[in-house]
């Protein structure tokens, strides 16, 4: 923690006040709801309220874990910062709370990305945590194939699949899953509803878990029964997609052009317009960390950047495939973290 303290530093104003909840626990180890860290040279504290402070001092050894009591948070944290250049993270806090630093912090400075660019390179703890979500999801898929029956419902489907992952150990879902049958896999984030799978239907199922708190997403477009020729004919253009641009993943290259690789494979099969999201984003404590694949990213891939690689077609009204597996960038190219049948 302390060296991913010290890289914060050598970047940020005197001091950082830390807000989003998954950069808190990133440099302090805090699980807690409510709560900011105060980080300075010689300063490293976690404001919190009662409920809190007996998990900081279990969970931040290091830090001085201050409850606020009856004080406005802002105003505690004021008081260690003085009137040295305080940073905050303008991209995870409200209206409200921005009013309160300017109110509170005399000399306040907006931040951008300084925690989630240290959380860009994951280290071997990180990778090995990653591992074990994507163990679980690759399972869970496995399970799925064989849960996958004419007569079962959308919700239903989703709600068993959070349970199946729990039990296997999972500590909870990465996201709410994407359960879409037929015509609603169409829908590129589509909200399980009412809809019963039927006989010929595809389902489209992206999930993902947290273990050790980090995050897995996958997805995986099923048949029931043989598929039309022509999503027969799409699959096999979203799984080609899928492949060339996995094979061109090295440190090195600029995000955008991993994603101009199944971009244009779609595009030359003709569904260029039906492909409209982003190619693949990071993963890590959230499941969309600092993003990796889309046509405006310019983030330089590196060694230790864990990203997902999901193309997709989606016709209206009739369906939509995307298949999506987690990648680990290495010293010469890339690893697949997922492994489930495709």
């Amino acid at each position: 923690m302390n060296r991913r303290i010290e890289k914060l530093l050598a970047k940020a104003p005197r001091f950082m006040l830390i807000h989003d909840p998954a950069n808190m626990y990133y440099l302090s180890g805090f699980t807690g709801d409510n709560g900011v860290l105060v980080l300075g040279e010689n300063r490293r504290a976690l404001i919190t309220d009662s409920r809190y402070t007996a998990q900081g001092e279990k969970e931040c050894p290091g830090f001085e874990v201050i409850d606020y009591k009856n004080a406005p948070m802002l105003s505690v944290a004021a008081g260690m910062t003085g009137a040295a250049s305080c940073g905050f993270e303008a991209d995870s806090i409200s209206l409200k709370t921005y009013r309160d630093i300017c109110a509170y912090i005399k000399n306040p400075a907006e931040t951008h990305g300084l925690v989630e660019e240290l959380r860009l390179i994951k280290d071997e703890n990180e990778i090995k945590a990653i591992r074990k979500a994507c163990l679980l999801a690759d399972e869970a898929a496995a399970w799925l194939k064989n849960r996958i029956v004419p007569g079962i419902g959308e919700k239903e489907l989703a709600a068993e699949l959070e349970y199946h992952m729990k039990m296997q150990g999972a500590e909870g879902e990465a996201f709410p899953g994407i359960i879409a049958a037929g015509e609603n896999a169409a829908f590129p984030h589509h909200a399980p509803e009412d809809r019963i799978i039927k006989e010929g239907d595809m389902v489209k199922c992206d999930f993902g878990c947290i273990k050790d708190r980090y995050c897995s997403d996958i997805t995986r477009t099923f048949f029931i029964g043989e598929p039309s020729a022509e999503f027969a004919k799409i699959y096999g253009i979203v799984l080609e997609a899928q492949q060339r641009a996995i094979e061109a993943v090295k440190p090195g290259i600029p995000g955008k052009d991993i994603d101009s690789v199944a971009r244009e494979f779609i595009a030359g099969a003709g569904y260029g317009d039906r492909f409209g999201h982003g190619l693949g984003h990071g993963l890590g404590l959230s499941v969309h960390d600092s993003p990796a694949f889309s046509p405006s990213s310019d983030l330089v891939l590196q060694p230790g950047i864990v990203a997902t690689v999901e193309p997709g077609i989606y016709i209206p009204g009739r369906g939509g495939i995307r298949i999506e597996d987690d990648i680990l960038v290495t010293e010469n190219g890339c690893e697949i973290l997922t492994h489930a049948d495709k």
